[in-house]
């Protein structure tokens, strides 16, 4: 879990982004100053190596992209 959790840090990283990927209780969550303002910041799923980085990755884009349009 831990290692998923850093292989997703390191890449939002690498590409820039400001957000980071935390877990909570039965879910995970990006956070950051930005992502505080985010309607909706979590990920509905108990283990992170439930998915992949690529699909974290997506996951967090699609999350900001709704951020940005206000929803």
């Amino acid at each position: 879990m831990a290692k998923r959790v850093a292989e997703v840090n390191a890449a939002l990283k690498a590409k820039g982004a400001q957000e980071r990927l935390r877990r909570g209780r039965g879910y995970y969550y990006f956070w950051s100053d930005d992502a505080a303002g985010w309607p909706e910041t979590s990920v509905g799923v108990a283990h992170a190596d439930s998915m992949s980085v690529e699909r974290w990755l997506a996951e967090h884009d699609s999350l900001k992209r709704k951020a940005e349009r206000g929803w």
